[in-house]
């Protein structure tokens, strides 16, 4: 295994900082402008920096979107084995995905709008790995639903509550703002709420 020296690994860690915060005003203007109408040098204007600069951290603003749609997909994935303690309720783990779910939409909000509006502009290769990571977050998902219910839906209906629930998180960004009456918390609860009188109905 290879080492690197104390010096080497701060060069790292700065270039990484800054490699993140070129990337938080990229999504931010991404998420408000779109991706095709943002240029380098609207970023390069936003953060500070020359062109020259932001071109040493990302070769293209192809990269920059696919830094920024994997970087947010690695956090949302992040600690998803909690999912899989067994002390830990189905009950207990689908409210905890869905708070989760909704902390990470209002802390990371013009990351979930870049997301949703622009994955379509990844090449092909990218956009497939982000299909993955969608596909791997759904299977999570739809693996707490199932113990949730148990044998008494069958899978297509587990299925079909699996994306209702994604569908009432990821639409909040068009709408929801928690810096208005209705703190996060409070929108998570709601949504579980919601979604356990609904699931109830269907299992009683």
């Amino acid at each position: 295994m290879e080492f690197m020296s104390k010096n080497e690994l701060s060069v790292k860690s700065k270039k990484e900082k800054k490699a993140l915060t070129i990337a938080r005003v990229a999504a931010r203007l991404f998420s408000k402008k779109g991706f095709l109408e943002t240029s380098i040098s609207d970023i390069a204007k936003s953060t500070k920096m020359s062109k020259a600069n932001i071109y040493y951290y990302f070769e293209d603003k192809n990269y920059l979107l696919t830094y920024i749609l994997n970087s947010f997909f690695d956090t949302i994935l992040s600690e998803t084995e909690i999912y899989e303690r067994k002390e830990i309720s189905w009950d207990e783990k689908l409210k905890l995905f869905i708070k989760r779910h909704v902390d990470f939409y209002v802390q990371y909000t013009p990351q979930a709008k870049v997301l949703f509006k622009e994955v379509n502009n990844l090449d092909s290769r990218n956009r497939k790995i982000m299909r993955q990571k969608e596909r791997k977050y759904f299977e999570i998902l739809r693996g707490i639903v199932s113990g949730y219910v148990g044998n008494r839906l069958p899978k297509e209906h587990v299925t079909a509550l699996t994306f209702l629930i994604l569908g009432a998180c990821n639409w909040m960004y068009l709408w929801y703002d928690p810096k208005k009456k209705i703190p996060p918390e409070k929108m998570s609860e709601m949504i579980f709420n919601v979604f356990k009188a609904g699931i109830s109905s269907f299992v009683s």
